[in-house]
């Protein structure tokens, strides 16, 4: 929005419906739920660190069904490819890789790794909180190199907008492991 404010000023409700531009729900939605996880846990006075280690197995379960229903809906395409594993979708030109099933299959991924992780976690007493870190951690990598595949018309100095979202969160996640293991080890 703010970077093509020209297309949104005329009249500030073409922000909000979701249907005609998809993609500005999950990273703004995602930063809206740590926020309030955030906040609910200080009035409840429980710590965060729990509530991010629920919160990654939360998005990674949602995460498969999310992607899935973006690529039977069609709003997030990929770019155009030779590939055996392709698509056509409806008022698109050209086979396109199926963006939403590598999502998918990236959640999916993801949550198995959680399971795992949880184990190891559990048994070697790391903190609250590395899951969920860790969780995010793989989730930008993991987004940001989907990106590539995904048919965007918005770039900036050579990345998606979306992969600029990923290097902040990245480097959120990033710096977040860094205060927790460094923790940990004292």
């Amino acid at each position: 929005v703010l970077l093509h404010w020209s297309d949104f000023s005329g009249n500030i409700l073409k922000i909000f419906p979701l249907w005609i531009a998809p993609g500005r729900w999950f990273y703004s939605g995602l930063v809206g739920m740590i926020v309030a996880s955030l906040l609910l846990s200080k009035q409840l006075k429980i710590r965060f660190s729990y509530i991010v280690d629920a919160f990654a197995a939360s998005v990674a379960v949602s995460g498969i069904i999310a992607s899935l229903g973006t690529l039977l809906e069609g709003s997030e395409v990929g770019r155009v490819t030779s590939w055996p594993l392709r698509v056509l979708f409806v008022g698109h030109p050209g086979l396109r890789h199926p963006y939403g099933l590598y999502e998918a299959l990236l959640f999916f991924l993801l949550s198995i790794f959680l399971i795992v992780l949880q184990q190891i976690a559990s048994k070697r007493h790391a903190p609250y909180g590395i899951i969920g870190i860790v969780f995010f951690l793989l989730l930008s990598i993991g987004l940001f190199s989907l990106e590539f595949f995904k048919d965007s018309p918005v770039y900036l100095r050579g990345l998606t907008i979306n992969q600029w979202v990923l290097i902040g969160f990245f480097a959120q996640s990033f710096g977040a492991l860094l205060v927790r293991v460094r923790f940990w080890s004292m």
